[in-house]
């Protein structure tokens, strides 16, 4: 239940905060006062759309802010899976901000919260009825979507929704490969020569910067050439003076000393590591030494067209070497696709055919569903439009499912049509698009809501002029009937309708005053003459005369009755 609202700035409303009560509240003032800014501002709450435009001009910021309270247990529950918890009093603050740059931000609580969570959350506490709301029997799946949240298993629909996200995705696959027959040849021959060309050049992952190294070494061979054989030499090749010899020397001396010094031991394990390291070295370096051996530029040649293949080739397929075979992983495993083309569409032909067939099973058990709640809504719908003033009308959910050659059409919400048909006096039923008045047109979206309010278990719903284009007897059906539905929990409406605003427990007046040559938006509780006043304007309009003060007095004291 919405306790109270805080607004500032949006629009013409300055700095507004008004309290409320459970039962019947109803909204009256002159046109323009801010009736529909007020709706604006708690849709702003409840996370709708809207516009850097709402902001009041000069402001730097725009707030509303809606503290709700009284939860039932079901309630509770739901808030815990969003992982929401209600403060120490029961209660729930939730707040929207707004910046000129037109950005927002949410909290609960105030805790920051994303702007889905917020709506999330606001879904399951008011409700916003306009009376452009029944431009929403135009859209396709409205009335489908609509008997689903009145009757049909969220678990069942789950399933049916896995179900069909299996068959679409299978059904895809085969298309994209059915797609790929008309090229299969083309794509054949082309991996085919694709793969021959880096299978023959047989690319090494390193190489390159093996070849560029060596290409270094052979620009400078001669350089190289004699450099290592110097070092070669000092090491290891000169049999009286090189390094090697002389630690051969060495060693053999420390063996002598050993016999009269055993503690020199380690020294001579230390030359043998010497000794072993630098016969490592001069191996190591006469590679080098003799690798000018061979004409040094037709080693270049050789390198230099190797480096050319690999440049090319990995232009070709990817960028480097490592990218060109990946390539020619990925072409391998598609060239043993494309020449079992055939095995993979029966694969996938039999894949669609399950997947159809868990589909279709999931789809069936939604039309029986489907069937008993539509049966079950329009019986309801009926009931409170007679209430209503429309004894005579026929409202029929209907649900067909749609096939084609006999087989169901499966599409993402299942395979039924459902569709809100319409008759008054015994006329045959029609699309109520076609034929539904005005004033029809919203009596039903005014009973679909309270139906749907009343399964959902919302406690508050707010009405905006959703009795325009009716009055007299029928209006005030409409208020008994909006008065009835408060018993529940929460009814506001926004009215131009002396009838139903009568019949309120409240009753809130919007009015708009210049405050320093500016206009806001202001709310008052009426209350006594004040009330009786304002439903005398309602009926009279410009000038109220004793006879409407009368009759808006007769009408607030029977509103009992």
């Amino acid at each position: 239940m919405l306790l109270s609202l805080h607004i500032e700035n949006i629009a013409i409303i300055r700095r507004l905060d008004i309290d409320f009560e459970q039962g019947f509240t109803a909204l009256t003032g002159e046109t323009g006062a801010g009736k529909s800014i007020l709706i604006d501002s708690i849709g702003f709450l409840l996370g709708e759309r809207v516009q850097r435009e709402l902001l009041r001009h000069g402001a730097e910021k725009a707030m509303v802010s809606g503290l709700f309270g009284s939860f039932s247990e079901s309630e509770l529950s739901f808030f815990e899976t969003l992982g929401i918890a209600t403060d120490e009093d029961g209660t729930l603050l939730l707040e929207r901000s707004m910046g000129s740059d037109g950005r927002s931000q949410c909290r609960i609580n105030g805790r920051m919260v994303n702007l889905s969570l917020l709506r999330e959350l606001a879904s399951s506490l008011i409700h916003i009825h306009g009376q452009s709301d029944t431009a929403l029997f135009a859209e396709r799946l409205y009335a489908l979507r609509t008997l689903d949240d009145y009757g049909t298993p969220h678990a069942l629909l789950k399933e049916y929704e896995m179900a069909y996200k299996e068959f679409a995705a299978a059904k895809r696959a085969l298309n994209e490969h059915s797609a790929r027959e008309s090229e299969r040849l083309r794509l054949e021959d082309t991996l085919k020569r694709q793969i021959a060309e880096i299978r023959k050049a047989s690319p090494r992952i390193g190489e390159e910067e093996q070849l560029f190294e060596k290409k270094n070494r052979l620009k400078n061979a001669e350089r190289v050439s004699k450099l290592a054989n110097f070092s070669y030499q000092a090491l290891k090749g000169s049999e009286k003076a090189s390094a090697l010899v002389l630690l051969e020397r060495v060693r053999q001396s420390f063996v002598q000393l050993q016999e009269m010094i055993p503690s020199l031991a380690d020294s001579i394990e230390s030359l043998d590591a010497c000794i072993s390291s630098i016969d490592d070295l001069a191996e190591t370096v006469l590679v080098y030494a003799e690798e000018g051996g061979d004409d040094p530029t037709e080693q270049l040649n050789r390198l230099e067209s190797r480096l050319d293949v690999l440049y090319h080739l990995s232009k070709r397929y990817g960028g480097s070497v490592e990218a060109c075979l990946a390539f020619l992983e990925k072409a391998e495993k598609d060239l043993t696709e494309l020449e079992n083309f055939e095995d993979r569409r029966k694969e996938l032909e039999k894949a669609v055919a399950d997947a159809f067939a868990l589909a279709s099973q999931k789809a069936l058990e939604l039309h029986k569903i489907r069937e008993v709640s539509a049966a079950e809504l329009g019986k309801r719908l009926e009931e409170t439009l007679k209430i209503l003033d429309l004894p005579s009308i026929a409202l029929t959910v209907s649900v067909k499912l749609r096939c084609e050659n006999d087989e169901l059409m499966c599409e993402e919400h299942g395979a039924d049509d459902v569709s809100f048909l319409f008759s008054s006096s015994g006329e045959q039923q029609e699309s109520i698009l076609k034929i539904a008045s005005g004033g029809e047109m919203s009596r039903v979206m005014l009973a679909l809501r309270d139906v749907m309010a009343e399964k959902s278990g919302v406690k508050t719903a707010i009405y905006d002029e959703i009795d325009t284009g009716v009055s007299g007897k029928t209006a005030r059906k409409i208020g008994l009937k909006m008065r009835s539905a408060a018993k529940r929990g929460q009814v506001f409406c926004v009215t131009h309708s002396a009838q139903v605003a009568s019949l309120a427990d409240r009753h809130l007046l919007i009015r708009k005053e210049n405050i320093d040559g500016r206009p806001e938006t202001a709310v008052t509780l009426l209350q006594g003459e004040e009330r009786t006043e304002e439903i005398a304007r309602i009926l009279g309009g410009i000038r109220v005369t004793e006879a409407q003060r009368a009759a808006a007095f007769e009408m607030l004291t029977n509103r009992e009755e």
